[in-house]
């Protein structure tokens, strides 16, 4: 696997007004050398700004390019909002197991893009590099 969980502590309610007897547990989870391959940290963020890694599984490749709006000037930047579908490659095989599918729509979606390109939109940032993903643009 790509984590090891290990049991940090339980405690055990009993039965109460309005609630069923029941545990609470923590657990604390660490990567396992194959989740090493394959954590980003960097790749998302929470709400509060704070870096909270992710799993790559695969390569992104744009297959086509629906259609875009004539750039425009947006903040000092030059942007374009496109219309594109794109499909998923070197996916490794615990990303295609029914459990960690069942867990991600999303990764299900990219996962079967083999034989059905996914539909996406985004804004593209004209950099002096070509044009660039918004969520890539700060990164940069």
């Amino acid at each position: 696997g790509l984590l090891t969980e290990t049991e940090i502590s339980r405690k055990h309610y009993e039965k109460s007004w309005g609630s069923e007897a029941h545990d609470v547990v923590v657990n604390n989870y660490v990567l396992t050398d194959e989740g090493k391959k394959y954590y980003k940290a960097g790749k998302e963020t929470n709400a509060l700004g704070k870096d909270t890694g992710g799993f790559c599984f695969g390569k992104a490749k744009v297959e086509t390019i629906t259609n875009f709006t004539e750039p425009s000037d947006a903040m000092g930047q030059k942007i374009s909002r496109v219309n594109y579908t794109y499909t998923v490659t070197d996916i490794p095989e615990w990303a295609k197991s029914d459990d960690i599918i069942a867990a991600s729509s999303k990764l299900k979606e990219d996962v079967a893009s083999a034989q059905n390109p996914v539909s996406a939109k985004a804004v593209f940032v004209l950099t002096n590099k070509g044009w660039m993903h918004e969520r890539l643009f700060n990164k940069r």
